[in-house]
């Protein structure tokens, strides 16, 4: 293992990672052999190399003379974070030693951070799953016949509603059990934001067909793409839900909203769906 330890170290100083550190271990390998490689034995020995993730990727496909293949150049922070901590899901977790974060890096109301992933654990006896705030969502579009784009000229959703007051402004939610039966389903916030086509003026009695309907404040009128965007984008902050449905919502939905937020610059706004904070 000697001569691979050298090896590597020669090749890292070639990438500029200058720290690192190895040790050898032993694992096992489950992937599925490919015929134009050498066969990969089932349990071996390999050098486990450990350096900061501030430095260069190392190539996928490299290899020396004392090694044939790498394993894991591509595993994220957050990837091996959840591998190593054993976080297959939703959980409780126990934090110890957690400190206020010097900095935002989230939408989230508080931030702390903790000096090694070690201190952070799945608890053994896990508590009642808290309930979730669960937004459907539909999307109404048109082609743009110039940019064959699609456009977004409406947006509607459903949150559950019960009359119990939470802190998110003039809004009341019925939260949504992940341990038992959710009770009244039948309550549902309704809303709507809606804008202009272009040269298409609003119906001359469009106002008063809402207030007779009852639905005056369930529906936004704006003049653009940009303003339905920033308006959607800031009640999703408000209302901050823990779960997105809808038809085909992240082979399309998804995409589109972040394709318009691209378009009028304003990503930093469609962030809010999710918890990281983005400018740009």
């Amino acid at each position: 293992m000697l001569d691979v330890y050298q090896e590597v170290q020669a090749l890292f100083e070639k990438h500029r990672i200058l720290n690192f550190r190895s040790r050898p271990v032993t694992r096992k390998y489950c992937f599925d052999q490919h015929s134009d490689k050498e066969l990969i034995p089932g349990e071996s020995q390999y050098l486990k190399v450990l350096y900061n993730f501030s430095d260069k990727e190392l190539p996928r496909d490299l290899s020396g003379n004392t090694f044939s293949q790498v394993f894991g150049t591509r595993s994220s922070a957050l990837e091996l974070f959840l591998l190593k901590n054993r976080l297959n899901g939703p959980c409780w977790l126990s934090i110890q030693g957690a400190v206020p974060a010097p900095s935002r890096m989230s939408w989230c109301k508080s931030e702390f951070v903790v000096e090694s992933r070690k201190l952070v654990s799945v608890l053994e006896e896990q508590p009642a799953s808290p309930p979730l705030l669960a937004m459907s969502l539909n999307l109404k579009t048109v082609v743009d016949p110039k940019t064959k784009h699609h456009s977004i000229v409406m947006i509607s959703w459903l949150i559950h509603r019960n009359g119990r007051s939470l802190p998110r402004d003039f809004f009341s939610f019925l939260l949504v059990s992940m341990d038992a039966e959710t009770v009244g389903v039948d309550k549902l916030e309704r809303f709507t934001v809606a804008r202009k086509l272009p040269g298409i003026p609003w119906p001359f009695d469009l106002a008063q067909t809402l207030k007779g309907a009852g639905l005056e404040a369930s529906v936004k009128l704006c003049d653009g793409e940009r303003e339905l965007l920033s308006f959607f984008f800031a009640l999703v902050g408000k209302l901050d839900p823990d779960v997105l449905i809808g038809h085909n919502i992240s082979a399309f939905d998804m995409d589109l909203l972040f394709s318009r937020a691209e378009e009028f610059k304003i990503l930093g706004s469609f962030s809010r769906i999710g918890r990281l904070e983005r400018k740009k």
